[in-house]
């Protein structure tokens, strides 16, 4: 029997299929541990998932404030950077990712990536991984006028597989990213990071915090007997 209620797979990026979110935060706080300060995970939070052009938390800034003076840009830009590349590169791919992905195949199921960062991060470190040949496409910034926590680039992802959004579901990491898709119609996996895990995923139609464990056949179960035990509805007329 297909418990199949979905036609197509999207992943997030960073923070999903490659934990970024957690070492860029680390790579300013040892920026900012560098001036003799601390950078508050509260006031960090909401720029993860964000496209650039939507971030209104500016690190730079806050430390300067902090310090009371102009910062060496060889520290809180040029180390900083260095640093965040360097744990970057000897990051591997989140636990469970490459399982779905052979899953996902298997079931002829088409997955693709929908990421609020541009198409040279995202498409360079899937390449760099290897697994870029595992996506139909990568939806990326730039793509639509609004990135996350927008749902622009899901419902642009919907329309070029050609598939309505309650048949789509994602796997996201972050607050911004549930809200793009579920302000999209899209079912909202939360797979938080150690950094993501404590920030409310509430919002999230299903939280699994350890992919491995939780298998696409698992998956599919969950929201073969979710739209069982719901009839459609005129607010949600391909759910079934």
């Amino acid at each position: 029997m297909d418990h199949r209620p979905i036609d197509a797979l999207f992943l997030d990026f960073d923070g999903t299929i490659l934990d970024t979110e957690t070492l860029e935060y680390q790579a300013w706080e040892e920026v900012y541990a560098f001036y003799g300060q601390e950078l508050p995970l509260a006031l960090w939070a909401d720029s993860i998932g964000r496209g650039a052009n939507d971030v209104k938390f500016d690190p730079y800034n806050h430390l300067r404030t902090l310090v009371g003076h102009p910062l060496d840009d060889a520290v809180a830009h040029t180390r900083r950077r260095a640093r965040f590349l360097e744990m970057i590169e000897a990051a591997p791919v989140r636990p469970g990712i490459l399982e779905y992905l052979a899953d996902a195949e298997q079931r002829n199921l088409p997955v693709a990536v929908v990421s609020s960062s541009n198409h040279d991060w995202v498409d360079g470190h899937l390449r760099r991984l290897g697994i870029l040949d595992a996506f139909a496409f990568t939806r990326c910034y730039g793509d639509v006028p609004l990135a996350k926590p927008h749902p622009d680039l899901y419902l642009s992802a919907c329309e070029t597989f050609g598939v309505p959004p309650t048949r789509t579901l994602a796997v996201e990491d972050s607050p911004n990213g549930l809200h793009a898709a579920k302000r999209a119609r899209v079912f909202a996996l939360a797979f938080p990071n150690p950094l993501t895990a404590l920030l409310d995923l509430s919002h999230a139609d299903l939280r699994v915090d350890d992919l491995a464990a939780f298998p696409v056949e698992h998956l599919l179960r969950h929201l073969h007997a979710a739209a069982s035990a719901q009839p459609p509805s005129p607010e949600n007329p391909d759910l079934r």
